[in-house]
């Protein structure tokens, strides 16, 4: 179970940063106006995507490897966490919203976050 956790983490921070490089070029595009609705809309919108984030933070706080990130985090700077991962999904899925943070690569740099496996740029 850990390591599907370990897994699944891995995983999500490497969507996200792949997801982060193509929004800016795929924001600049018209909506998809076809028959075929964006992925946003098939993933059920913005309530859909914050519950997914919900539960994938909520993972990583409680995830033994993991939750020395968020030891001695404040409320609000954990508020602040979970609408960027919501903002960046959003914006990387087509849906309306814009992500204003930092790059994964810069927010991450010092944490010692490795990938055992070597899959990860």
């Amino acid at each position: 179970m850990k390591d599907k956790v370990i897994s699944a983490t891995i995983l999500m921070i490497f969507c996200i940063t792949l997801c982060g490089s193509f929004v800016r070029v795929s924001s600049a595009q018209p909506q998809m106006t076809g028959a075929t609705p964006s992925l946003y809309k098939r993933v059920g919108g913005y309530d859909a995507i914050a519950a997914v984030a919900d539960d994938f933070l909520g993972r990583l706080a409680t995830d033994k490897q993991m939750s020395r990130f968020f030891v001695g985090v404040s409320a609000d700077s954990l508020r602040k966490l979970r609408q960027h991962v919501v903002d960046q999904l959003c914006e990387a899925s087509g849906g309306p919203c814009y992500y204003f943070g930092r790059s994964m690569k810069t927010v991450h740099a010092g944490l010692g976050i490795t990938d055992p496996t070597g899959n990860l740029p």
